[in-house]
């Protein structure tokens, strides 16, 4: 049986917008926001499975000829607090797939978009939205919501590109009626999704700020925060440490092969809640990490363990050698740019840091795999607890 089955057995692409990994290493919630394609007639257990899980509020945004041509299955039941706002912006099909972003953001600046944020930020319980096919209004509300509470970007990428193995026949039945259509136009690409994104971040800055333009407040983006990810003490405290790590250091990475361990200073900068650094294929550190990807990164009271990804050229990421430049200008100019420069990132599994209070030391460690925080005197510390993270 394929993986990719609709929550609702009246629908093919019905889903939860929660287990999505944010940037300081949390979830989105489940049980409060689902995305779907349209909602037809409910069965029993699809009611019954609904209002079992609180998602009792509907919002439509389709069209009035589309909810007129197959009416939402829950509009006339009872129990349910059913909301039609259209969105007819972006409801077409664009003419190219580079034209896709800028009919994405006619949608997220649409007349009754505003309307659509204020009541999934307002409902007491759960809210499915949807649209026809769940992948372009959906997919559009679906990101905002998710940058709003700091999802990696590609977590939301892949939460977009995924409604086409939801829709595979829907894709196929509309191919076939329009051939003319050009089919990179109509499927979840990711690069429609990352072009948005970008257009959305170049235009807004942040979600608070589109919400303030839409004519809503920040309140209403804080709102839907705490609804998806809330805030544990795991999240709140690792958020913080991130936070004071800031964009860049030099740090000493270690690394280890056949029983033999080097360190060396590199720049390493952070983005989101990965640790990037480039070294060149001919250097030992790069044939080391080749043949163990576990690693640590130290920086005074700091050591971070993970394990390591080759990216690819620092040149071909954008946004690394963006941040890589204005830390380390003088590396970036030297080194990002050789054909023999690889781009490797170091996700955290355990991070520790030594923190002194009126000359007492105290270890604040947080094991990322188990999501779990200890901030405890050394004379306390009990090595046992970390386990074996890696």
């Amino acid at each position: 049986m394929s993986e990719y089955v609709s929550l609702l057995s009246c629908s093919r692409n019905t889903r939860e917008l929660g287990g999505i990994k944010t940037v300081n290493c949390g979830f989105t919630r489940n049980g409060v926001f689902w995305r779907s394609d349209t909602l037809g007639t409910l069965s029993a257990e699809d009611k019954e499975k609904l209002l079992s899980s609180g998602m009792t509020t509907i919002i439509d945004m389709r069209t009035e000829a589309e909810v007129k041509k197959a009416p939402d299955g829950t509009a006339e039941l009872e129990g349910f607090d059913y909301h039609h706002f259209p969105i007819t912006e972006g409801s077409g099909v664009p003419e190219s797939l580079e034209a896709v972003p800028r009919s994405y953001m006619t949608i997220a600046t649409a007349e009754n978009m505003p309307k659509v944020m204020k009541t999934m930020a307002e409902a007491e319980g759960g809210v499915i939205f949807h649209c026809t096919a769940g992948k372009d209004r959906t997919g559009v509300v679906s990101a905002i919501i998710l940058m709003a509470c700091g999802a990696e970007e590609e977590s939301i990428v892949s939460d977009y590109v995924v409604s086409r193995e939801y829709n595979k026949e829907r894709l196929a039945a509309f191919l076939a009626a329009h051939p003319e259509v050009n089919r990179e136009t109509v499927l979840a690409n990711e690069k429609s999704m990352r072009g948005f994104m970008k257009l959305f971040r170049e235009r807004f800055g942040t979600v608070e700020n589109y919400f303030e333009i839409l004519g809503l407040t920040a309140a209403h983006a804080d709102m839907i925060r705490q609804k998806l990810i809330g805030t544990d003490e795991f999240t709140e405290k690792l958020s913080a440490f991130l936070s004071d790590f800031g964009s860049g250091r030099t740090m000493v990475l270690s690394t280890s092969e056949n029983d033999r361990v080097s360190s060396r200073m590199m720049s390493v900068v952070r983005i989101d809640d990965g640790f990037y650094f480039q070294t060149d294929t001919e250097l030992r550190k790069y044939r080391q990490l080749s043949a163990n990807k576990y690693a640590a990164l130290c920086i005074d009271n700091i050591q971070i363990e993970g394990v390591c990804e080759e990216t690819g050229r620092p040149v071909d990421r954008p946004d690394f050698c963006e941040v890589f430049r204005s830390c380390f200008k003088g590396s970036y100019d030297a080194y990002s740019g050789l054909e023999n420069e690889r781009l490797f990132v170091l996700r955290p599994a355990y991070i520790q840091r030594w923190v002194y209070s009126d000359g007492v030391p105290y270890i604040e460690s947080f094991d990322i795999p188990a999501r779990k925080y200890r901030f405890r005197k050394y004379s306390e510390y009990n090595n046992t607890y970390r386990g074996d993270s890696l």
